[in-house]
């Protein structure tokens, strides 16, 4: 991870079925005026082809995007527990 002034910042994004607002959302991320230093993305088992969404528009070779598939949706507070556990 990248740190800028003693601080590391990582986003978690937790998405299931809703590439359009996914893909709005990472941009967001990717083009903030301070840019954070690592997108922990966790796909709640969606069914919508999202991973090979996320490789068509080449998120997965971000090297500060970290993609994690759940095999079942856990919901809202599932998804974000396993993101913070990750970004630990």
């Amino acid at each position: 991870m990248r740190q800028t002034d003693g601080e590391t910042v990582a986003a978690v994004v937790v998405t299931n079925n809703r590439k359009k607002l996914f893909d709005e959302c990472l941009q967001a991320l990717l083009h903030q005026t301070r840019p954070v230093d690592s997108i922990i993305v966790i796909d709640n088992a969606s069914t919508d082809s999202t991973p090979e969404f996320l490789a068509q528009k080449g998120y997965l070779s971000n090297p500060i995007i970290y993609y994690i598939r759940l095999s079942e949706n856990t919901g809202g507070e599932g998804g974000f527990y396993e993101g913070i556990k990750h970004g630990y």
